[in-house]
């Protein structure tokens, strides 16, 4: 895991990185009760459900809260859940695959086409 995963690096560009952190840290904070409302952020401010503006990631804050709850900071907690988005992509994919292939064709086919999932930009934050 150290090959792939540096504490001092953030994933993407900082915008939609900190965009994303944003989302997820509002979401988690709505959940342990810390903010009355998840879809009403307080940004474009005074405007309701400036979450439902974008991508809200309901499908996946409890993979983040669960991180913030161990004790992670918001940045680790963010690199976690990314690290846990791509594996469960990565598995997705491994299972799409593995159902149109035979087994031979699969491991073959998984290592050919997945290669550039594997593959995202680092940014030092």
């Amino acid at each position: 895991m150290a090959l792939f995963f540096r504490a001092d690096q953030i994933v993407g560009d900082l915008g939609d990185s900190r965009f994303n952190m944003y989302v997820l840290e509002d979401g988690y904070r709505w959940l342990t009760g810390l903010d009355k409302s998840f879809w009403s952020a307080p940004f474009f401010y005074p405007a309701p459900n400036v979450i439902a503006y974008s991508d809200n990631h309901l499908g996946s804050l409890l993979f983040y809260s669960a991180f913030r709850l161990l004790g992670q900071g918001r940045e680790t907690a963010f690199q976690l859940w990314v690290v846990t988005i791509f594996t469960l992509n990565y598995i997705g994919l491994d299972a799409a695959l593995s159902r149109n292939f035979t087994t031979s064709e699969s491991s073959n086919t998984l290592t050919t086409r997945s290669r550039p999932y594997l593959e995202f930009p680092v940014r030092r934050g």
